[in-house]
């Protein structure tokens, strides 16, 4: 398919370019092959190649992922929000679901499509070294739509979706390739599928991770199921044009599921289709490798009223209380 069919293309999405579906992204450097380009692991789990702290732009939703010199924390990062603005920090902690392996980058968003090798730029920030992994697109509750702000975490009954551009691709499989592991899956009535990529609550044996989802309450007619893997299997973005689509969902008791296969096209998708999803990501560009967070030129404050306003009654609360 090509920019002649673009017809069939869902109206307020940003689907541009020739359809590939899901393709194998080559080169894809994971978790612990970035860690050791940088010399680090955790003394306590080498294997892990060390933990990772993400942060998210507030102006232009624009996802970064930090590896950090040894002992480098969340409480690492300015304490004050003015000093650390436009940057969020995704704070909570995550536990990867049993079936869950590795999670691998092929290039930064800033980089071409047509990159080989060294795809990931780098640059340095709070004493840290990020990279550009993502821009998040939308997030809309569904079957029932939020009025206001989309809460990640939804109602019972209701899931939370989250469109990104990510050129990214998930493992799963069992523990070091031996033995066999639970795949937790998730089937919406559009017959796309989606797989458990981690939970907010720790689950530490194969019942507990059966009871996390078994109790929680999914959108009328969506099934849960499971497949037993006994060797690892990729699930792959949807590439479109120049872009890397992943669909992830967050369900009513925290836990993520990763989208891997397509009932429908996801540029023509009925689910897509039924539910308003206005884009988050503004047409400003990422923040380029070796740019000052403090106040770059692309991301003004005039870009996005909600958080102007957010600071102007900051500003305002701060002048009454020094006038007291």
């Amino acid at each position: 398919m090509s920019d002649s069919a673009s017809s069939t293309y869902l109206d307020g999405y940003p689907f541009k370019g020739e359809v590939l579906g899901l393709v194998n992204l080559e080169p894809c450097t994971n978790f612990t092959e970035m860690f050791q380009n940088f010399n680090y692991t955790d003394p306590e789990n080498p294997s892990s190649g060390g933990a990772t702290v993400e942060l998210t732009n507030a102006l232009n939703y624009t996802q970064l992922g930090a590896f950090p010199t040894p002992g480098y924390s969340i409480g690492d990062l300015p304490s004050n929000d003015m000093e650390l603005f436009p940057w969020t920090v995704q704070d909570g902690t995550v536990f990867g679901a049993e079936a869950y392996d590795t999670k691998c980058w092929n290039r930064s968003l800033t980089v071409p499509i047509t990159c080989t090798e060294n795809c990931l730029e780098y640059f340095d920030m709070f004493g840290a070294t990020w990279f550009n992994f993502g821009d998040l697109y939308c997030k809309q509750s569904y079957p029932v739509e939020s009025s206001g702000e989309v809460e990640t975490i939804p109602t019972p009954g209701n899931i939370t979706m989250i469109l990104t551009n990510q050129c990214s691709q998930y493992t799963y499989g069992p523990p070091g390739g031996e033995g066999n592991v639970t795949m937790y899956t998730l089937t919406d009535t559009f017959g796309n599928v989606y797989a458990l990529q981690s939970a907010t609550r720790n689950a530490t044996s194969a019942e507990e991770w059966q009871e996390l989802v078994e109790t929680t309450e999914y959108p009328a007619g969506w099934t849960l199921g499971s497949e037993v893997l006994t060797k690892s299997q990729t699930h792959y973005a949807y590439i479109i044009g120049d872009d890397c689509w992943l669909m992830i969902l967050k369900d009513a008791n925290g836990n993520a599921w990763q989208q891997y296969k397509y009932g429908q096209p996801l540029e023509s998708s009925d689910l897509l289709a039924s539910i308003s999803c206005p884009p988050l990501a503004k047409s400003v560009p990422a923040m380029p490798p070796g740019m000052s967070p403090e106040a770059p030129p692309s991301m003004v404050l005039g870009s996005n009223p909600s958080i102007l306003l957010h600071v102007i009654a900051l500003l305002v609360v701060l002048l009454l209380a020094w006038r007291a």
